[in-house]
């Protein structure tokens, strides 16, 4: 990986999955019961099925046959089984079913995220409504519903894995893998996941969802109807906020506000909670604007506008759970380039990639956690065009110029004192409409 910031060159091969834990490979006469390729057990993803359907699990063998080269699958019938399993030796993936006797998925993936904090939880169910999906929240890292084609399995896991590459800090990840309370995944952005899996997700529905809520009800009509998005009119109907928003946008807001409603705001001295909601505003409400100016469609506009709003997120993380450590890097009072290095010497990694991680895990779209990871590098991805990920790049930078500009020094000379990535900038073709976009942003502000 990468030693610059949000440089983890991880995304450009995340179907490749490696292993980095090889000092386990003994194997018992039970695991060679359930794996005949022994002999390269040592270089394949370790993956744990559990499910109390032997038809379910004959059928996710028979889907995973062509991953035997680079996947190890172990199958177990019930919690017990697959706890017993995972005693004797570690797995990088559980997958696992909700109903089941004796041990409900809940309650097995419980004791894996006490046991083995490690271990990237995945539920596959086909009990994914709201009763039998909340009490999992705190245990599951992805939910996945039944039937599932072989294609979005692989995609699921391989993707979970490659995030947890992201982070090279051991007590970083461990970290992370066992966060449950800031930043925690919300009731209300649960059930609007379990609305958006539906065949036909209902605007209507969601906004009877958000409006059970009446804090986080006020805070949406407060977004919906301030300067950012600039509605023609008052809006005081919560549907009427979701149908403008969209339930992709309206599902990170809540997500946003609540990981920044919740935050600690005494705790750190120096890290100012207030200015990071209002710069992530700003970065999401540009990176959407440029995006657009750039002839983007709405859905990837939309995509670099919550990726905008979540960029922040491994700030938080780091803030709230490594304080004293944090302390270095906010006393140091840097740059954003010399602050991405001082990151990187006190944890072995940035917020770019712990954000990253934390919202790989939660389940966002790969464009967004994407744009998050490389919003500091983003020539680090592959593609010449003008994606989320360069819009909230230079939404980020834009925010720090217009807010550091002076009488003397124009915005525009500020943002040229910045680190932007010019490599990238040439190879879009954004370098020589700088100064135009920045102005549109501008007059979009005044």
């Amino acid at each position: 990986m990468s030693r610059s910031c949000g440089g983890a060159s991880w995304w450009v091969h995340h179907v490749y999955i490696r292993s980095r834990r090889r000092n386990d490979v003994h194997r018992t006469p039970s695991d060679q019961r359930r794996s005949s390729l022994t002999s390269q057990s040592a270089e394949r993803l370790r993956v744990l099925f559990v499910d109390d359907e032997p038809n379910v699990l004959a059928g996710l063998r028979r889907m995973l046959h062509a991953r035997r080269v680079s996947w190890e699958c172990v199958f177990a019938t019930g919690g017990p089984e697959a706890l017993a399993l995972m005693e004797e030796r570690r797995f990088d993936v559980i997958v696992a079913d909700l109903r089941m006797p004796i041990m409900t998925g809940t309650e097995l993936l419980d004791r894996v995220r006490v046991r083995h904090p490690d271990t990237i939880r995945i539920v596959l169910s086909g009990q994914l409504n709201s009763d039998a999906v909340l009490p999992t929240v705190r245990s599951t890292h992805r939910f996945l519903a039944k039937p599932c084609d072989g294609e979005t399995l692989v995609a699921t896991v391989s993707r979970a894995v490659a995030l947890r590459e992201v982070l090279r800090s051991e007590p970083v990840r461990r970290l992370v893998g066992q966060i449950d309370q800031l930043p925690s995944v919300p009731q209300l952005f649960t059930e609007l996941e379990v609305e958006l899996q539906r065949r036909e997700p209902s605007i209507r529905r969601a906004a009877r969802l958000v409006a059970q809520d009446m804090g986080m009800s006020a805070k949406v009509l407060q977004l919906v109807n301030s300067a950012y998005f600039a509605p023609t009119q008052q809006v005081t109907s919560v549907e009427r906020a979701v149908a403008m928003i969209g339930l992709e946008t309206l599902r990170a807001l809540v997500l946003t506000l609540h990981v920044f409603g919740r935050f600690p705001r005494t705790k750190l001295r120096g890290f100012n909670i207030e200015r990071l909601w209002q710069h992530s505003l700003d970065v999401g409400k540009f990176a959407h604007r440029l995006l657009r100016i750039a002839g983007a469609n709405e859905h990837e506009a939309n995509a670099a506008l919550v990726a905008g709003l979540l960029h922040a997120t491994g700030k938080m993380v780091f803030a709230e759970y490594l304080p004293d450590a944090y302390r270095q890097v906010i006393e140091a009072n840097a740059g954003p380039e010399r602050e991405c290095e001082l990151e990187l010497e006190v944890f072995g990694v940035s917020h770019a990639e712990v954000g990253a991680y934390l919202l790989g895990l939660w389940g966002l779209p790969d464009v967004i956690v994407e744009a998050v990871a490389w919003h500091h590098r983003p020539s680090a991805r592959v593609g010449d065009d003008f994606s989320p990920t360069a819009a909230v790049h230079l939404a980020d930078l834009f925010s720090m110029a217009l807010r550091q500009r002076s009488v003397e020094d124009d915005s525009f000379q500020a943002l040229k004192r910045l680190p932007l990535d010019w490599e990238l900038l040439e190879r879009v073709g954004a370098a020589s409409r700088l100064g135009e976009w920045l102005e549109a942003v501008q007059r979009e502000e005044s």
